[in-house]
This record gives structure tokens, sequence and C-alpha cells, in this order.
């Protein structure tokens, strides 16, 4: 990988460690603003243990489909030898 985004911006694994933080500062504020007063207003109202459930469920997801590209890149790595 080389990072680059488009042709003028170039990500550097030193600048990954930036991300996290950065994503999670954009989206608390985005799930208290938009998305948690949205859910309410169609009446699906959810506890904060069901948020953490809901969360861990997200999690496991990403994880399953991050092994499934993993397998495939293996599979394509194989072939191109």
């Amino acid at each position: 990988m080389d990072g680059q985004i488009t042709s003028s911006i170039t990500l550097y694994p030193d600048q990954i460690l930036v991300v996290n933080p950065l994503l999670i500062m954009i989206t608390i504020p985005m799930f208290q603003i938009v998305i948690y007063p949205f859910l309410d207003k169609i009446h699906l109202k959810t506890t904060l243990l069901q948020r953490m459930a809901i969360g861990g469920m997200i999690a496991a997801l990403a994880f399953l489909i991050c092994g499934l590209v993993q397998l495939r890149v293996n599979v394509l790595f194989l072939i191109h030898l």
C-alpha cells in the first residue's frame, strides 16, 4: 500500500494514529445530534445497554468482513505468484 488517497493527498503510516481519535470526535456529536434524535422520532428509543450491544455486534461484523477480505487477498496473492 502506498497510502495514496487522491493525486494530492498521501496518508503515511505514522499519520494513521490520528485517524481513530479524529473519527471519534466526528461521530460522537453526529450520533448525539442526528442519529439518536432521529431514532427517538421514529419510536426506536434504545437504552445505553442496547446501544453497547449493537456496537459490539457491529464490531464483530467488521472483524468478520476484515477476515473475509484477508482470505480473498491471500488467495489472489497465491494466484499471482
